[in-house]
């Protein structure tokens, strides 16, 4: 049974997911991030319009490290279930070129960052917090949500 596993001491855990309704099609972003201590530092979702499933999942990857940066974390452990998304980030591809970019650029502002692939099962937490917050945006019609200690 995969279960979800806090970070380190000093580390918090960012877990990412992005789907459209068809690829492309309407398309959501989300992250969520926790300390050590299982603690909810914040949580959001946004609404993208019509994107394809990899510009979600880097959407929310670059949403939450710079979320993340602004909330105070500096160690990052990044996890996520897409393999070609993690590709694209450790590889030099010209279509994401601006975006891998902006993220090099959120990095170097004193973050220390660990991309991990993770299986669906294990990033189920996610997913569901994620859930949740879909469904306040649809009832608010408010275009993202945030959660814990963070406000924007």
């Amino acid at each position: 049974m995969m279960r979800w596993f806090p970070p380190d001491d000093g580390w918090w855990k960012l877990n990412c997911n992005g789907t459209p309704k068809g690829n492309p099609g309407l398309s959501g972003a989300g992250s969520v991030i926790r300390n050590n201590k299982r603690d909810m530092i914040f949580a959001f979702y946004e609404f993208l319009q019509d994107q394809t499933n990899t510009f979600a999942k880097l959407y929310a990857i670059f949403r939450g490290l710079e979320l993340s940066l602004h909330a105070g974390g500096r160690c990052i452990r990044l996890e996520l279930d897409a393999t070609a998304v993690l590709n694209i980030l450790h590889k030099d591809n010209r279509q994401w070129r601006l975006q891998l970019l902006t993220c090099l650029w959120l990095l170097r502002r004193q973050m220390n960052v660990v991309f991990l692939h993770i299986y669906r099962e294990g990033n189920k937490p996610t997913w569901q917090t994620l859930r949740v917050l879909w469904e306040l945006l649809k009832l608010s019609e408010t275009k993202s949500a945030f959660g814990g200690s963070y406000s924007s």
